[in-house]
């Protein structure tokens, strides 16, 4: 439009309304393409940051983050021989690898050595990030944040990280899709700190270290799972030498010994003992490991001050993480006196149900306070135990003494209930007071039964101990008797003398003549298999006497079966045995008692083989196999001692054949319940029988398996063996 037009337009309202709106439009025409061109140039300048990040950054910034090493690794031989076996073969996904354990234990050290190792796979760089898991006074590393710390850690430019954790963790993973990179998490908290730290890459490996076993990385991700247990003694040692600097010759071996077990093999507890160690210059080793033990004890020779270089410092994160019915478990578990705890001595401890205690022991060994040895048992480290009992005594309470009662009171009625299953013609005994366990195991049969004590069995002389100390006398004679005949069965009678002789005392404290008399009966039922004859019965008389004076037939019966094997077993004296065992009888049959009749049966049957009486004994033997086999309640271990009987009758009647069919019965039986000596005195009869018999070869591996069994329960019989095997060699 030219200049004459407009003004022509103008002239008239029309033309001034006409212009306006083609200046308006023109204007309007100029913003958008300003708009237009401000899109196309934001659009340039995404395209080239994300043409950037897309990329690597920059190539030629390879990250070597890893820390030094440690001087010296020791005792780790196994689980360096599992983690390079997993990278020998190229992964589909990146291989991760969790390394879990007890404070203190090595795992960063051990993380990072290997990762030294195997740092030349890795020709795009190695990461290293401590997530602060567990620590003094620090949070752990919030996942986004950790990614953030990732990101710069690649060379990703700050203004390049998104701030969403999704959008850093799909960053993340594309940096690392095509790259060879060693990335090396250190002190993880849980697995929802780790997953979005996952890499994911084919041609990566991930090492992650943590108190927590994070077994959702093993299930979901395929994670393998390495758990680091304390060093035994040799390591130690070596461990310990190489931190002091003086060879082994140098260092006498009483006192490095006496140190390594106060640390329980911990390479942590051993370095701060090093550390003492280093710090006393001008005397000799001896010396200052005596000043070291006459200084300080318990957790204080741990302890050099600083939180990185005292035990209670370093495991106490994992202790404050804990719910509070778990801290409270943590604590009741250090002054319960058990070395470990199964869901129903955790339920006892806190008065809750099987689910309750179930996730108070998960919750533990997340933390790695606790771990689990054995299917549904949980032991602790040494150290970790006296910590905890530290927290108890500083906040002791009476709820916390009726966990205590609960505890004791499950491990007695426990003990009775699986001591009738190995035992069940035996006279139980009333347990003390009235119930205060919330959960008692009752084993189905005489396996569980057996695997219970077995499983139990320093628990509960632990808790024998402890309640001799605090005058509990009824619990500790009571406990000292559900373990007799688990005792009886396997060999185990020095440890019957032991734990008897603490009855004792407190059976004389209580001033119970019942007791007493138990007491005496039991201690010289174990002399008389130790072959200690005179203490033996000396105390089955003061028994006697005892069950006499309270008119207890059925105690002076049993007293009596016990004097009659003393005097017979132990003494040779077959004469007096029959006595004792015929007034056994006498008084059992009065009474009517099938089961110990039976018993009693084929003891005077087995004196009456040893004084030659060899019709008579088995006539009286095989009346005992008849009354074992018509009782309501299986006596199998009176049983196969019976036919133990038999078959050496038959051996001196000269019938070979059927005196070893009846031994291998006896064998059976003796297996079936897992009777370790009883088995062993089997197989020395039946090679005599196979001897006899002219089969030398059988002969010698019956006995070969009867030394064995001897020498391993430390039986003085095994000399006899000994001298038999020999004579046919």
């Amino acid at each position: 439009m030219d200049v004459d037009t407009m003004w022509a337009i103008i002239g008239s309202t029309a033309g001034v309304a006409s212009v306006v709106a083609t200046i308006a439009v023109a204007a309007v025409d100029r913003r958008s393409s300003r708009r237009r061109s401000d899109r196309a140039s934001r659009a340039a300048e995404t395209s080239t940051a994300q043409s950037q990040i897309a990329d690597p950054i920059d190539a030629r910034a390879i990250p070597r983050q890893l820390p030094p090493p440690m001087r010296k690794i020791v005792g780790r031989e196994p689980e360096i021989a599992t983690l390079n076996s997993h990278i020998a073969e190229p992964a589909r996904a990146g291989y991760i690898f969790v390394l879990s354990g007890v404070a203190g234990v090595g795992k960063t050290a051990l993380a990072t050595d290997w990762a030294h190792r195997i740092s030349d796979r890795f020709p795009d760089g190695q990461i290293y990030l401590d997530l602060k898991g567990f620590g003094e006074d620090v949070q752990p590393l919030d996942p986004s944040g950790a990614l953030g710390r990732l990101l710069r850690l690649l060379r990703i430019p700050a203004e390049h990280i998104p701030a969403d954790k999704d959008e850093r963790a799909s960053l993340y993973r594309r940096v690392l899709a095509e790259r060879r990179i060693l990335v090396v998490l250190d002190n993880a908290h849980d697995a929802a700190q780790i997953r979005p730290l996952l890499p994911g890459a084919p041609a990566s490996v991930t090492i992650i270290t943590g108190r927590d076993p994070l077994h959702s990385l093993v299930i979901h991700d395929g994670a393998v799972p390495v758990i680091l247990d304390v060093l035994d003694e040799s390591d130690s040692l070596e461990l310990l030498y190489s931190r002091i600097g003086r060879v082994a010759e140098d260092f006498e071996s009483a006192d490095a010994v006496d140190l390594v077990r106060h640390t329980g093999g911990l390479p942590l507890a051993l370095a701060i003992v090093a550390a003492r160690i280093q710090s006393h210059t001008g005397a000799s080793i001896t010396e200052l490991a005596g000043e070291v033990r006459r200084e300080r004890s318990g957790l204080d020779l741990l302890d050099l001050g600083e939180a990185e270089t005292s035990f209670r410092a370093v495991v106490s994160p994992s202790y404050r993480a804990l719910s509070g019915e778990t801290a409270r478990l943590f604590r009741l578990f250090g002054v319960s006196s058990c070395f470990d705890l199964s869901w129903q001595t955790a339920a006892n401890l806190l008065g809750t149900d099987k689910s309750g205690s179930h996730a108070a022991l998960q919750e533990l060994g997340r933390h790695s306070l606790v771990q689990e040895r054995a299917p549904g048992r949980f032991r602790s480290h040494d150290l970790v135990r006296a910590y905890a009992a530290e927290l108890a005594s500083a906040g002791q309470s009476h709820q916390d003494d009726d966990s205590m009662r609960r505890l004791r009171d499950y491990y007695l009625r426990s003990g009775l209930l699986a001591d009738h299953k190995l035992n069940p013609p035996r006279k139980q005994i009333s347990p003390a007071g009235p119930q205060a366990a919330s959960w008692i195991s009752q084993p189905a049969d005489y396996g569980a039964a057996r695997e219970w004590f077995e499983a139990e069995h320093d628990n509960i002389v632990a808790i024998l101990n402890q309640c001799q100390v605090f005058g509990l006398h009824d619990m500790v004679w009571q406990l000292a008797w559900t373990l007799v005949t688990f005792y009886d069965r396997q060999g185990r009678w020095h440890e019957q003398v032991d734990t008897q002789r603490l009855a004792l005392a407190s059976a004389e404290a209580l001033g119970s003549i019942e007791a007493r008399a138990v007491v005496h009966r039991l201690l010289g039922q174990a002399y008389g298999w130790l072959g200690r004859h005179p203490e033996a019965v000396d105390h089955c008389e003061k028994a006697l006497t005892l069950y006499q004076s309270l008119n207890d037939l059925n105690g002076c019966a049993r007293t009596h079966y016990t004097l009659g094997w003393a005097f017979g077993e132990r003494r040779n004296d077959y004469s007096t045995a029959l006595i004792h065992a015929q007034c056994a009888l006498e008084i059992y049959t009065a009474l009517g008692d099938s089961a110990w009749q039976a018993r009693t049966l084929n003891s005077v049957g087995w004196y009456q083989a040893q004084l030659s009486m060899y019709r008579e004994a088995l006539l009286t033997c095989d009346k005992a196999i008849d009354v074992f086999r018509r009782l309501p309640d299986p006596d199998r271990h009176g049983e196969a001692d019976t036919l133990d009987s038999l078959g050496y009758v038959y051996h001196q009647l000269g019938d070979h054949d059927r005196a070893r069919q009846l031994y291998e019965d006896a064998l059976h039986l003796w297996r079936l319940q897992g009777n370790s000596y009883y088995e062993a005195d089997t197989l020395h009869h039946l090679g005599d029988t196979l001897l006899a018999g002219e089969d030398h070869r059988r002969a010698s591996e019956s006995w070969r398996r009867a030394l064995d069994i001897l020498e391993r329960i430390g039986h003085p019989e095994s000399g006899m063996l000994r001298e038999k095997l020999r004579s046919v060699s």
